[in-house]
């Protein structure tokens, strides 16, 4: 949403979408870094608010992206296998959409 707010609009949106264990996991880790001093923080209703408004967020983002969003589902999956995915994934939004614009470029060149 911040992203058309300042006026941009993206072609395409892929989102990395991992299990709910690790998303806990991974804020507790991140929490615990940065409220290490703090023996009165609540650590299990942050991280419950923070999936809770990922989720929302990411909810929003598939509503407005519809037709534009791909998810790519991280769980038992290597760095590399994923990047080759969303390689993959891009070149195929290249290949189909460079046809578009290049009939859009050839359509504003011919009246020169």
């Amino acid at each position: 949403m911040f992203l058309q707010t300042v006026g941009l609009m993206p072609d395409n949106v892929i989102c990395l979408e991992s299990n709910q264990n690790k998303k806990e996991k991974r804020l507790m880790e991140k929490l615990m870094q940065n409220h290490s001093e703090d023996s009165s923080y609540n650590y299990e209703r942050s991280i419950k608010e923070s999936i809770d408004e990922s989720d929302l967020n990411l909810k929003s983002v598939k509503e407005v992206f519809k037709g534009f969003y791909s998810e790519i589902k991280t769980t038992n999956r290597n760095k590399s296998e994923l990047i080759d995915e969303i390689a993959v994934k891009l070149n195929k939004f290249i290949y189909t959409y460079s046809y578009f614009y290049f009939f859009i470029f050839y359509l504003l060149l011919e009246d020169y």
